[in-house]
């Protein structure tokens, strides 16, 4: 028997409904306690669901690409021309997600758009917490449940505010609606997104959306923490491209910002992680190998934590084949291997990390 797939979000429900009529039969006492918990799991499962809506009704009106909605342990992905539902094996996203792609490469018209996108959300919420106001009485505790787990989510989202790369709907809607040079590189970040999670070489990613970025970044000031974590994705995604395109120093400054700067926040995303893996690794694997470049790299390494296995193993690899350690890199690169196959495969930029732990075999 598999645990982890027991403990998934679909399986892990069901066993607990399956718990609560049992414990409802043999103990017959227990039924009230069971069904308050109950009506506030459904409770809170139909607020978030109402709120995705509103996030999908907007999105699709104004022209944006619906890809997957996630309510608790299910999940509704829309392709072309039809709707298939699946379950949701992330706890993570229990909560809730709406996915849209770009519907745009113009920067102004997708800030435009997706800003109202974020808006639906928050109003879906707060509608439904006044269409129950309104409606005649029904099933007493979930109503007033509902009423109040909706208007909590409704105004919780619509106020603004930000943790690093997240934002409430609320924030995001001010962000997006200026259509300022903030708002391009968000949308750059949506746009290139697409690209990275799809076969394309990264050399091959939206050349429009690219320079914009990179014209964009470059003609800033210099860049507040905060501001760089937010950036933390697009970066990323301007170092592959530049790298697959084998301008190995073009590619670093987009991502050497991000790494000589402590995150401001105590949750350090798995992109954060991903950027001080690649940043380390090329300091290793590109000349000169200085001893500066050399003991940042190793204190990017020995900081990094084990939430993106990949990027972990592949660069102690790095670190230890500059070393000379060759047992311990063989056994990191063994594991960067695997995990490679099983996770980019399908990816785009499956060859270009194949490249990166062929180059950290050759110092071996």
């Amino acid at each position: 028997m598999n645990i982890k797939r027991l403990l998934r979000p679909l399986p892990f429900i069901l066993i607990l409904i399956l718990i609560g009529v049992l414990t409802v039969l043999l103990f017959p006492a227990s039924g009230k306690a069971i069904t308050h918990a109950a009506l506030m799991i459904s409770a809170f499962l139909f607020a978030v669901l109402a709120h995705e809506t509103g996030h999908l009704l907007i999105g699709t009106l104004v022209g944006l690409k619906p890809e997957e909605l996630i309510v608790g342990p299910m999940m509704i992905v829309f392709t072309k021309g039809s709707i298939r539902l699946r379950p949701n094996d992330s706890w993570l996203r229990f909560g809730g997600t709406m996915r849209f792609s770009a519907c745009s490469a113009d920067l102004n018209v997708m800030a435009r758009r997706w800003s109202w996108m974020a808006l639906g959300g928050p109003a879906a919420s707060l509608f439904t917490a006044l269409l129950i106001l309104l409606l005649p009485p029904f099933w007493p505790l979930f109503k007033e449940l509902l009423l109040w787990i909706s208007f909590v989510v409704g105004a919780a989202t619509l106020f603004p505010l930000s943790n690093g790369s997240t934002h409430s709907d609320g924030k995001l809607f001010l962000l997006l609606h200026k259509s300022s040079a903030r708002a391009h590189l968000l949308m750059a970040g949506v746009i290139l997104q697409k690209d990275y999670l799809s076969e394309r070489q990264p050399a091959d990613w939206n050349p429009k959306i690219i320079n914009a970025a990179a014209q964009l970044l470059n003609g800033l000031p210099e860049r507040t923490p905060e501001q760089l974590a937010e950036e933390n994705e697009l970066r990323m995604y301007l170092y592959l491209h530049y790298a697959d395109k084998r301008q190995p120093e073009e590619a670093l400054k987009y991502i050497r910002p991000v790494c000589l700067t402590k995150h401001p926040y105590s949750s350090i995303p798995v992109s954060r992680i991903m950027i001080d893996s690649l940043y380390a690794s090329h300091l290793l694997l590109y000349p000169p190998q200085d001893i500066r470049s050399c003991e940042e790299a190793e204190a990017l390494v020995k900081a990094l934590p084990n939430n993106e296995p990949y990027s972990y193993h592949k660069a102690w690899a790095a670190l230890l084949s500059v070393q000379g350690n060759k047992e311990e890199a063989m056994e990191h690169l063994s594991q960067a291997r695997v995990l490679l196959d099983r996770w980019f495969r399908p990816f785009g930029t499956y060859r270009l990390e194949r490249n990166i732990l062929s180059q950290i075999e050759n110092q071996l």
